[in-house]
């Protein structure tokens, strides 16, 4: 009889440690779940992230490459405008050349005009002599 009492408490400490037990593996599922949950939510937040990574990546490449056409733009134009006034310059000389050469004939022609003027002038008063005689 004391070995049965025995066994029956034996039995419904045991019975007791199994309902405890099944209690805490049924509170460890529940948080294997919510974990679960939680692991599954933060992948999807990192792939929005990695997603977004790419994005601004793929952003940062573009803005680089225009940077980059820019610059070269930036530097043809200044070739462009060294040619420009390369040509300008040029042709300045080359107009007081001219401008010069100009002068110089007008004041050419400006004295074989008064040249001129005086071998009229001259002419003029032999005709006026002549005709008095």
């Amino acid at each position: 009889n004391a070995d049965k009492e025995r066994f029956q408490q034996s039995l419904q400490a045991n019975e007791i440690e199994l309902m405890s037990l099944n209690a805490d593996k049924e509170r460890f599922q529940q948080s294997l779940q919510a974990n679960e949950i939680e692991l599954m939510s933060l992948n999807a937040d990192k792939d929005r992230f990695q997603q977004s990574l790419q994005a601004r990546e793929e952003e940062n490449r573009l803005l680089v490459a225009d940077k980059e056409r820019l610059q070269q733009t930036a530097l043809e134009q200044q070739v462009d405008i060294r040619k420009l006034q390369d040509v300008a310059e040029r042709c300045q000389t080359e107009h007081e050349t001219e401008v010069r050469s100009m002068r110089i004939e007008m004041d050419g022609l400006q004295q074989t005009l008064q040249n001129k003027e005086a071998e009229l002038n001259s002419l003029q008063e032999c005709s006026k002599s002549s005709q008095v005689q």
